[in-house]
């Protein structure tokens, strides 16, 4: 049977390399660094569990949350910080965190959390179709398959990181709202489902 994956989300490589020794035993984890990485692996699969540090260099945790929220709607959910406030933890929860906890914490208590978590994760999702190879393609057909694909992980990525805010997000992409808005439709994305809850 193929091991759950684990998404492992921190800007700190130290703190990275220890999170994976922790939490390899227990399924296949990917780690990355930043929310945009973060984004970039939800889009390509669909973990059973996300362990996401609050404090990253070009974001916070929350924002990752939103887009596993719309990108991975059956993975749960767990976030770190060293910065505890109430305020964050019941923002969290509210946003669909499944539980949260506080640096430093005990290895087996993190590991307890993430158990429990893969226990309660619906059954993975059947793999999807095999796509045709790009080499099997013409070049020009290709290269416009790739330029979709690339364009869709972006508008996800920028919606991601101002929370659905479609001005801000269009203003940061250099491009007019009304444009941002049909790339949008173009791509079946909503700028609903990255906005708090």
């Amino acid at each position: 049977m193929d091991r759950p994956a684990i998404l492992v989300v921190d800007d700190k490589p130290s703190m990275l390399g220890l999170l994976a020794k922790l939490l390899s035993p227990l399924g296949r984890v990917t780690t990355t660094g930043s929310v945009v990485a973060a984004i970039r692996a939800l889009e390509l699969e669909a973990p059973a569990v996300v362990v996401c540090d609050l404090r990253l260099g070009d974001g916070d945790g929350l924002e990752v949350l939103r887009a596993q929220r719309h990108l991975a709607p059956g993975a749960s959910f767990l976030l770190l910080t060293a910065f505890a406030t109430v305020e964050t933890a019941v923002q969290a929860m509210r946003e669909g965190a499944r539980d949260y906890l506080t640096k430093p914490f005990e290895p087996a208590q993190l590991r307890a959390k993430v158990e429990d978590a893969l226990c309660a994760a619906p059954p993975p999702a059947p793999p999807p179709l095999a796509r045709l190879d790009p080499s099997e393609r013409p070049l020009s057909e290709a290269l416009d398959v790739a330029r979709e694909e690339a364009s869709r992980a972006y508008l996800a990525s920028v919606l991601a990181r101002f929370s659905g805010n479609v001005p801000a997000a269009a203003a940061h992409a250099g491009i007019e709202r009304e444009s941002f808005y049909r790339l949008l439709r173009r791509h079946g994305l909503r700028a609903e489902a990255y906005r708090p809850a």
